[in-house]
């Protein structure tokens, strides 16, 4: 009779014991959070590179929340600036019918306020191209010689080049001893990994690529734009007020290439026939 009641309290305890969910026993489809999946990887598993960065990534993390995976490649910053020198590509599961947009003016106010603090930062109304299409950028001066860049851009899906999905690129970077007319032009050496659009020579050659200028938005147009940058004094918005507005003049960076010797040329003489 004690042997019986050991047993049925024994069994009692295993029941209350699997009351509790296990995701690894319920094959991970239990009430576990989305925000699965956030890890450290090798830096050669990076979607993306920009040639015009010397220095190494020291860092790629990717995470994925809400049905969004976003790659984070990250340098290291020199500056005194808080925050991360960082290359984020998102991609998301969105219905293929519904187009990737790109981010209005409350949102880039929002992030050079967050990004930035303390620096005076401007929307360049140069709209810069890369070879993945138009990108826009937002600049500051920080120090005597250095500079901070938020650059955006939106890649289109395209199932031909296998990009299955719409991408969403932001560049955070700042550098101690770069101005802002070269940090402008960084995500115009844009690569990005698999069989895409290869990155146009002189990114893949030079270290900062001039920029390529063309017209068009890369904006999205918000009803609060009035409100927005009275509510920033330190973040300075001076976009173009016009998305057709034609933009011809820009600041190029020429690094010059390894040089040749002088040509020479000889002349043959020929006596003339006796």
């Amino acid at each position: 009779m004690k042997r019986s009641i050991v047993v049925i309290l024994a069994l009692l305890g295993l029941h209350g014991c699997n009351t509790v969910e296990d995701p690894f026993l319920n094959g991970m489809t239990s009430s576990v959070p989305d925000a699965t999946g956030n890890r450290e990887l090798p830096i050669h598993l990076a979607s993306a590179s920009l040639t015009g960065v010397s220095e190494m990534p020291i860092g790629l993390r990717q995470t994925s929340t809400d049905g969004v995976t976003r790659q984070i490649l990250v340098w290291a910053n020199t500056t005194t600036l808080v925050g991360e020198n960082t290359l984020t590509i998102s991609t998301s599961a969105a219905p293929r019918s519904a187009p990737r947009k790109g981010p209005d003016r409350s949102e880039i106010t929002e992030a050079l306020r967050r990004e930035f603090p303390g620096v005076a930062m401007s929307i360049d109304q140069v709209i810069r191209q890369n070879a993945y299409g138009s990108y826009g950028a937002a600049t500051g001066k920080l120090g005597d010689k250095g500079g901070c860049v938020y650059a955006w851009q939106i890649v289109d899906r395209d199932a031909k080049l296998g990009r299955n999905k719409p991408a969403d690129v932001r560049l955070r970077y700042c550098h101690q001893a770069l101005g802002p007319e070269v940090l402008a032009n960084l995500l115009t050496g844009l690569s990005l990994r698999g069989p895409v659009i290869a990155a146009p020579a002189y990114a893949i050659t030079y270290g900062h690529p001039g920029a390529v200028v063309t017209t068009g938005s890369v904006i999205q147009p918000d009803s609060n734009d009035s409100e927005t940058a009275e509510a920033l004094p330190k973040a300075h918005m001076s976009a173009a007020k016009s998305s057709e507005q034609d933009i011809t003049t820009t600041t190029r960076v020429r690094i010059p290439k390894p040089s040749i010797g002088p040509a020479t040329s000889s002349t043959i003489s020929r006596k003339p026939p006796q």
